[in-house]
């Protein structure tokens, strides 16, 4: 019988096909072996992600383990993929207009998080340290390096090209955005799964749109994480007594 820890990671798998599948089928020549690293990576990803949280190995009360093994998986697969740094988005802005794109991009996503926060009138939470530490950090650098990074790259390699005259960004926006959506969209803890459709559709799939939208605009996974954190932290300060 299934634990619940094997059913989140055969939801994540059937998400894989539901987002990965379209795709497969309208794209003309099918690179076969970049579609399967795909699925690889992303389930991989989620699954090293997330192990610590079910087998309660915590450091203090966020997922330091899980995030910084994760941000570790995205290193080792820009190394072992040979993943060009450019590609990735491991660069700065090099341009006025994208230096321009990234504070816009920035308090773009502050703003929504402001109004998310105000609409749906979170309860107040306690204000430690490690809070701010937390969403300050890991989560964008993690997420940003593999979503907006290493993700869209393998992609990319994956669907070069699309039948009916389809641009070809659509394929890593619509997978690497969909799957950080249902990434977001069920949380494990204690071998127990929880679904959070409301936080993921107002908030969570917004601010992955937007991340995508930046990540694009600027060329730089760095603006990205930028904003990424300030989002969080936005969202950590309008709901701390």
């Amino acid at each position: 019988m299934m634990n619940d820890f094997s059913l989140y990671c055969a939801a994540m798998f059937l998400g894989e096909i539901i987002f990965i599948l379209p795709f497969i089928l309208l794209s003309p020549q099918r690179q076969y072996r970049y579609i399967i690293l795909l699925f690889a990576i992303l389930l991989g990803d989620i699954i090293v992600t997330v192990s610590p949280v079910h087998l309660s190995l915590h450091i203090g009360h966020w997922n330091w383990i899980g995030k910084t093994l994760a941000l570790l998986f995205s290193i080792i697969l820009i190394y072992v993929l040979k993943l060009s740094p450019n590609a990735v988005g491991l660069r700065l802005p090099q341009t006025a207009r994208q230096w321009r794109d990234t504070a816009l991009g920035i308090m773009v996503l502050m703003v929504y998080m402001s109004v998310i926060v105000f609409v749906s009138g979170d309860p107040s939470s306690p204000n430690p340290l490690e809070n701010w530490l937390f969403e300050a950090t890991l989560p964008g650098i993690d997420e940003e390096l593999f979503f907006r990074g290493v993700a869209i790259v393998v992609t990319s390699q994956a669907f070069p090209q699309l039948r009916f005259n389809i641009p070809q960004w659509v394929a890593p926006f619509t997978i690497t955005t969909g799957m950080f959506a249902l990434f977001h969209l069920f949380s494990i803890s204690h071998g127990h799964v929880s679904f959070n459709w409301l936080s993921t559709l107002a908030g969570v799939l917004p601010i992955s749109i937007g991340l995508y939208v930046i990540r694009y605009r600027t060329g730089s996974v760095f603006s990205g994480m930028v904003a990424h954190n300030m989002a969080n932290l936005t969202n950590f300060f309008l709901t701390t007594s």
